[in-house]
């Protein structure tokens, strides 16, 4: 166990205390308005991209991630503000002791998918490979790179995310998690390899594989 053991369990920990404490409604509500504030921000940062943030810095990857960081919390917290009456009006207090227990379970659920994307996102940003000491070392990365496996999976498959734009940045995080997967560090023979990152070929089934498909034509 390392020091990336330590902070899994420390996210998965706050969470699932959190959700214990606010209840599963009150989390549900809030993964509700963070999933609508990634999606407009995913399909509607160019905008503000073009029009404000392209102007203020002259790197274009900072202006496209501040364009997408301001759509996002702006969204969020008018999704959130939206939740309010609706939270008052389920909130009844003959539930009350289920909804904290039902939102123990979430939030472990929540962290342990909090923990995939910062995988996801530690992958792309630093490069990290199987081979780095610091992967090999740890006894909890694999389950949280399952996790993202999953994630990837759902984020290639969704209706909303079929853009070519986000299909070729959804290829570029499967390349860099393949290469980046615990397993391969642990000496693990191929069938386990298969198992923790599978590979889709077929463009019937794989959107982005019929995506490079019909380039290539």
């Amino acid at each position: 166990m390392n020091w990336v053991d330590i902070a899994i369990i420390f996210v998965i920990a706050v969470t699932s205390l959190y959700s214990l404490m606010w209840g599963f409604i009150r989390q549900l509500m809030l993964v509700a308005c963070f999933a609508v504030a990634l999606y407009v921000a995913l399909n509607f940062s160019g905008f503000v991209f073009d029009s404000f943030t392209s102007g203020w810095v002259d790197s274009e990857t900072i202006a496209r991630a501040m364009a997408g960081g301001l759509v996002f919390v702006g969204t969020f917290v008018v999704a959130a503000i939206l939740t309010i009456p609706l939270f008052r009006l389920v909130r009844a207090r003959s539930i009350r002791f289920l909804d904290h227990l039902v939102g123990l379970a979430f939030g472990f659920v929540l962290g342990w998918a909090i923990a995939g994307l910062a995988w996801i996102g530690a992958v792309l940003t630093f490069q990290i490979k199987a081979e780095d000491p610091t992967v090999q070392q740890t006894r909890l990365l694999p389950y949280v790179h399952t996790a993202s496996i999953t994630m990837l999976e759902l984020a290639e498959q969704a209706p909303f995310l079929q853009s070519d734009e986000t299909q070729l940045l959804i290829l570029d995080a499967w390349d860099a998690m393949r290469e980046a997967n615990p397993v391969l560090g642990h000496g693990a023979d191929e069938d386990e390899i298969q198992a923790a990152a599978p590979v889709l070929t077929s463009a019937d089934d794989d959107p982005i594989a019929g995506l490079i498909s019909s380039n290539e034509n």
